[in-house]
């Protein structure tokens, strides 16, 4: 091979190494970003079912006021739970 074919070759194995590289931080910085975008999602997610089902959001809504409840997240949390399980087994 003549001399400029082994320079190319010598550069496209150094561009591969740093694509290589660069794949790898990305992953790594965007893994840190991981949790954050996905309780977006979950929250954004939340709101386009609710907005869909007003009546649920209602109900929701003058259940906590009637009982007063003292631990909103844990019931919103169990709530959430038996939504999704009733929608993955009865919906279906």
């Amino acid at each position: 091979m003549n001399k400029k074919t082994m320079e190319l070759i010598e550069r496209h194995n150094r561009l591969i190494k740093r694509i290589t590289n660069q794949r790898i931080a990305m992953a790594q910085y965007l893994n840190l970003w991981r949790p954050p975008l996905e309780l977006v999602d979950h929250g954004v997610s939340l709101f386009t079912r609710l907005r869909r089902q007003p009546l649920l959001l209602a109900g929701v809504s003058v259940l906590s006021v009637a009982f007063g409840m003292k631990r909103p997240r844990k019931w919103l949390r169990t709530g959430w739970m038996i939504w999704q399980m009733w929608r993955k087994f009865l919906i279906r």
